[in-house]
């Protein structure tokens, strides 16, 4: 059964409108004061998990950063440490680790070398800066053989090709009167060599200091 509002009495009419505005007024209190904060605040939730994300996408980077850096820096120090085992003198027996080496790469190249010792060095720049301080010294030796201008370019190619961190300081050459073609030849080769209280384990980990940097880096 419909009731017309006309035919309502005074009194119900009053009723009738004071519930249709305590209806509005009830739905407009719980709109302003339950559905508005709560739409901020899940304005304000995506906001935070947006941030959040952002700064998880940058943790991840940085933490495969740092970890390529030290993979890098891993392979460098083996590579470093097989160089090292092949090229520099060792502290201990240096004259006969260079003198194998000599008379190897002679024998290689078809001359005889007539001898090979150890020579002093003169002061190097960094030894007269005691702050200084260098994994590597220089170890020279004094190369004597007999052969022609050939035989010395052989030596000496050979020796840049197996020794890239050897050095030729000095070739003297001096000619053989009794046979023109051949020489008496010295040759100064001067080898890296291990300084006081320097050793492998200097290269078996990345330099002091060098993640320090990198995690201070990647946090700018």
């Amino acid at each position: 059964m419909k009731i017309q509002f006309q035919e309502l009495s005074k009194e119900q009419k009053q009723i009738a409108v004071l519930s249709v505005l305590l209806a509005i007024g009830i739905s407009y209190a719980t709109y302003r004061f339950a559905l508005v904060p709560s739409l901020g605040a899940m304005r304000k939730a995506r906001e935070e998990l947006g941030e959040m994300e952002s700064q998880l996408r940058k943790a991840e980077r940085l933490i495969a950063r740092r970890e390529r850096i030290v993979e890098d820096l891993e392979e460098s120090s083996d590579r470093l440490g097989q160089w090292v085992e092949k090229y520099v003198a060792p502290q201990e027996n240096r004259l006969a680790w260079a003198t194998e080496y000599i008379y190897r790469i002679g024998r290689e190249v078809g001359i005889d070398i007539e001898a090979a010792s150890e020579v002093a060095v003169g002061l190097v720049p960094w030894q007269s800066a005691p702050e200084t301080k260098r994994i590597f010294d220089p170890y020279a030796t004094r190369i004597v053989f007999r052969g022609s201008f050939f035989d010395l370019v052989q030596f000496l190619e050979k020796v840049e090709k197996t020794n890239p961190f050897a050095i030729v300081s000095l070739v003297n050459i001096a000619a053989y009167p009794t046979d023109p073609e051949h020489h008496n030849i010295e040759v100064r080769l001067v080898f890296p060599t291990w300084a006081e209280e320097r050793g492998p384990r200097d290269i078996r980990s990345p330099p002091k200091g060098v993640l320090q940097q990198v995690d201070a880096g990647s946090g700018a």
